[in-house]
């Protein structure tokens, strides 16, 4: 890898790289020329959109897994929630909707091992320690890596079908495809486990 810097008062031309292939210690160099530098620049790449996702991930990822977010129903379920103000007389006890909770938001999985994001639009409402804005900010890029084609399925309902999903690591997302027509389904919640921080250590 080659470093220069620019003839003006900031960046610096980096050569020599693959940022499909990044190593370790390239990862460093690049981030040490940034400070350094404000402002790097890459000549003759190819990247894929998913390939330039996983360039920026190393930093993403890292930031991510040291934080936890903050989970609550109280918009929804509550007093002053939306199904309270819709008058929905199904939803009969919004005055225990009151509790909110704290997760790390990358848990390791306690079957596979692996990590697995841990925060939904739905009901995560923030992120410990930061502003309501800037948690928005990243909650929303997490949402919308999560939301892509290539991380989703879709399931479709018959007669008999049977849907057995991990809330721990996957989303559900029912969609309102069926105007006019009612839709009788039975669910079940199977208690899990108390879910632990991920560590890449």
């Amino acid at each position: 890898m080659e470093i220069t810097p620019a003839s003006g008062g900031c960046g610096a031309d980096v050569r020599g790289v693959d940022l499909n292939a990044l190593s370790d210690d390239e990862v460093e160099a690049i981030a040490d020329a940034q400070a350094a530098h404000g402002v790097v620049f890459f000549r003759d790449q190819r990247l894929t959109p998913d390939g330039q996702l996983a360039a920026a991930g190393p930093d993403l990822q890292q930031q991510v897994a040291g934080l936890r977010g903050v989970h609550s129903s109280r918009h929804v379920f509550g007093q002053q929630g939306y199904y309270a103000t819709e008058g929905d007389e199904r939803y009969a006890n919004a005055e225990q909707a009151t509790q909110d909770a704290v997760h790390p938001m990358v848990i390791r999985h306690p079957r596979s091992g692996k990590p697995a994001l841990y925060v939904n639009p739905a009901f995560t409402v923030g992120i410990e320690g930061w502003a309501p804005a800037e948690a928005g900010e990243l909650l929303a890029t997490l949402y919308d890596i999560a939301k892509r084609p290539e991380h989703t399925c879709r399931f479709q309902w018959h007669v008999g079908s049977v849907a057995f999903w991990d809330n721990r690591a996957t989303w559900h997302y029912a969609l309102n495809d069926y105007p006019t027509e009612r839709r009788l389904m039975h669910r079940v919640t199977v208690e899990g486990t108390e879910l632990a921080a991920y560590s890449a250590q």
